[in-house]
């Protein structure tokens, strides 16, 4: 599906021709949230690092962090 048949499809979903124009909002915010609810494997990375300090940082493409202790 081509974007422009998505905004379409949406159009035709709504059903009200007022909306026609915040439907590139409805798209970039749905993708947004998609963006920080789903993740797939191609996103997971592995790191290393050495704590020799209180806090680490983290790499710069870091999305979030999982539930884990150690101990």
């Amino acid at each position: 599906m081509t974007y422009a048949e998505l905004k379409t499809n949406i159009a035709n979903y709504l059903n009200r021709s007022d909306l026609t124009s915040e439907i590139d909002i409805f798209i970039d915010n749905t993708e947004a949230e998609l963006n920080r609810k789903l993740r797939v494997k191609e996103m997971i990375k592995r790191a290393t690092a050495t704590a020799d300090g209180q806090y680490l940082s983290v790499p710069s493409d870091w999305l979030r962090s999982e539930e884990r202790r150690v101990g």
